[in-house]
């Protein structure tokens, strides 16, 4: 884990999201899938996971998004993907 970076376990985010994750996919197959690359830590200074870039909110709010809800999350995960590069 990086420097100041926190481990989405210590938040109890993780496991929940896993569990939950695994039964909806089972019965959601025509759903958007998750962008978790399962590097999960939350970079305290942009407040987003540094694996897959989305908040805090849009992890926990995943499942209960609407399909065309998570398309714009992934519309912005890679505009953030984009700016990350540029930065870089």
């Amino acid at each position: 884990m990086g420097p100041g970076a926190v481990g989405l376990r210590e938040w109890g985010i993780l496991a929940h999201c896993r569990i939950r994750t695994c039964a909806r996919m089972t019965f959601a197959v025509h759903d958007v899938p998750s962008p978790c690359i399962k590097v999960c830590r939350l970079d305290p200074v942009t407040g987003q996971c540094t694996g897959c870039l989305r908040t805090m909110d849009e992890i926990a709010g995943w499942l209960d998004l609407t399909v065309a809800e998570k398309q714009r999350v992934l519309a912005r995960l890679q505009e953030r993907r984009r700016q990350a590069v540029s930065n870089a």
